[in-house]
């Protein structure tokens, strides 16, 4: 048994875990997933990268959650088919969550899960330092790597939305929890001069950071220069940076 089978027959039970690996890794189409503690299935597609962001959210634990307050706000940009929204749902039902993706397919999913839920808010289109029009620029590479790039002019241009956009439509005050994963759009997120008008109101950022070959160069410097003004604690678990910012706009 591979290393990984293990691991879901460990936290899926047997018979379910062993159902959901082979329909996951050999199967079509949309099939459903129930993660550990809850009785609300999922959808995932199979054979896609779906199964290893379910595998790594709810059996791997890869999103913690604070331990010294309770989040009413969270944002999740590039929420792909919405497993780390539901994973917030789930243990912060009383918090708000946004969740943002572009990429149509992921959409689709997104919506179906999120409808479980209804304290996950479902937001079309891209995080950018501005509001304009984004188009995707690598459409067939796997659902969980889709980068986008800037076209106000494109007949099949998506939406792109600024933080301080989302804040003001959604009317928040701060953002307790931000987790963003937006493939390499970070860069023009944390180099803009707008991130002073909303990283102060951030409490906890989790963030990856896709600084490597196939991205932009220079994520990790400007993401560093935009969080250097304010007071703050770092820390790394696995791909993702965990800042927790201390002058926030407190609960």
């Amino acid at each position: 048994m591979s290393p990984r089978l293990r691991m879901i027959v460990g936290k899926l039970g047997l018979f379910p875990g062993l159902a959901y690996y082979l329909r996951a890794k050999h199967g079509s189409g949309l099939m459903r997933a129930t993660p550990p503690g809850t009785t609300r299935s999922l959808w995932l597609r199979a054979g896609t990268s779906d199964a290893k962001v379910f595998e790594d959210i709810f059996l791997r634990d890869q999103y913690e959650l604070p331990t010294d307050f309770v989040p009413e706000t969270v944002v999740d940009a590039g929420a792909n088919v919405g497993y780390a929204a539901v994973f917030f749902a789930q243990r912060l039902p009383g918090a708000r969550i946004i969740a943002i993706e572009p990429e149509a397919s992921n959409l689709d999913v997104l919506r179906l899960n999120a409808a479980l839920y209804p304290n996950i808010e479902v937001v079309e289109g891209g995080l950018w330092s501005c509001d304009t029009r984004l188009v995707v620029c690598n459409p067939d590479e796997a659902k969980w790597a889709i980068q986008v790039r800037e076209a106000p002019d494109a007949a099949d241009a998506l939406p792109a939305h600024s933080v301080e956009t989302l804040m003001a439509r959604f009317r928040l005050g701060r953002i307790d929890l931000f987790k963003i994963d937006i493939e390499g759009s970070e860069l023009n997120l944390f180099s803009s001069l707008n991130v002073s008008r909303w990283l102060p109101k951030v409490r906890r950022l989790v963030i990856e950071l896709h600084d490597r070959a196939g991205y932009p160069a220079g994520i990790t410097a400007a993401f560093d220069a935009a969080i250097a003004p304010y007071p703050h604690t770092r820390r790394q678990r696995g791909e993702d940076t965990i800042v927790e910012f201390q002058g926030a706009i407190p609960c």
